[in-house]
């Protein structure tokens, strides 16, 4: 029986809870066990929701994100850049 718990433990609630969420159960387990460590049992059963809302709000940031900066506007044609105004140049008393 004892078998039968662990295995459920280690392998299917990882997985199911995992799927339910869209985790990987390895991250689903590395949840449980911080929380676990750092709160004790309500640590355990906040971490994994926690996890999942973290990722979910990294995964919409990064997919409004855009990936390259817009690139400068290409000069028209024949144009003039008047954006350089150069100083007279001033020849030194003799």
């Amino acid at each position: 029986m004892i078998v039968v718990q662990q295995v459920e433990g280690i392998l299917l609630v990882p997985l199911i809870v995992g799927r339910a969420l869209r985790l990987h159960p390895a991250v689903v387990l590395i949840a449980v066990t911080v929380g676990g460590l750092t709160a004790g049992i309500a640590g355990a059963i906040v971490a994994v929701r926690l996890t999942a809302g973290v990722y979910q709000i990294v995964k919409t940031v990064a997919a409004t994100r855009p990936t390259q900066p817009n690139p400068p506007a290409a000069p028209e044609p024949g144009a003039t850049n008047r954006s350089r105004i150069s100083a007279p140049s001033i020849d030194p008393p003799s």
